[in-house]
């Protein structure tokens, strides 16, 4: 842990490493995971690299008043035995339609998802709306912070991240 504080140090100058890892710790012991440290270092860099500038830029745009559609991939791939969860562009497969089953899964439900994601893809291409038949209605990102969740089960959601903007905000 005390290499954990240094590298979190270093990432980003500024936080305070030992609140970083204490609310990391606290996240994972809800979500019933290990808080070890390379899992508290890989949240951490996942979230401060791509999670929130993604959602940072999602509420700017929103705030001028355009629609903005925000999904969470949460299908985890089978690879390694499964170590590296709902990794990066692992829905690239589903959106086209073209997955190796060794890496992205198979399966009913893995067809489902990929019909969901091609319809919804295909419709935003169209109208500008993701919304559609087999997904339903997807609202917009806007004030409620609506994210769409796309996995084994997809389901729009209010402000998953809410706590984690607010302890970053605050840092």
């Amino acid at each position: 842990f005390d290499e954990l504080r240094a590298k979190i140090s270093a990432t980003v100058k500024g936080l305070d490493a030992k609140k970083v890892i204490h609310f990391y710790r606290e996240k994972l012991r809800k979500e019933k995971k290990e808080p070890e440290a390379w899992r508290i270092y890989s949240e951490f860099m996942t979230h401060t690299f791509f999670l929130i500038p993604s959602l940072k830029f999602a509420e700017r745009w929103a705030s001028f008043g355009n629609p903005v559609f925000v999904y969470l991939f949460t299908w985890p791939s089978p690879y390694l035995s499964g170590i590296l969860g709902a990794c990066h562009t692992l829905e690239l497969g589903f959106i086209f339609g073209n997955y190796d089953e060794r890496f992205f899964g198979s399966g009913k439900k893995a067809k489902e998802l990929s019909e969901k994601m091609q319809d919804s893809w295909t419709s935003f291409a169209k109208t500008s709306d993701p919304s559609c038949e087999s997904l339903g209605i997807w609202e917009s990102y806007g004030s409620s912070r609506n994210i769409m969740v796309l996995g084994e089960r997809c389901y729009l959601t209010r402000d998953p991240y809410g706590d984690l903007l607010s302890f970053y905000e605050g840092s």
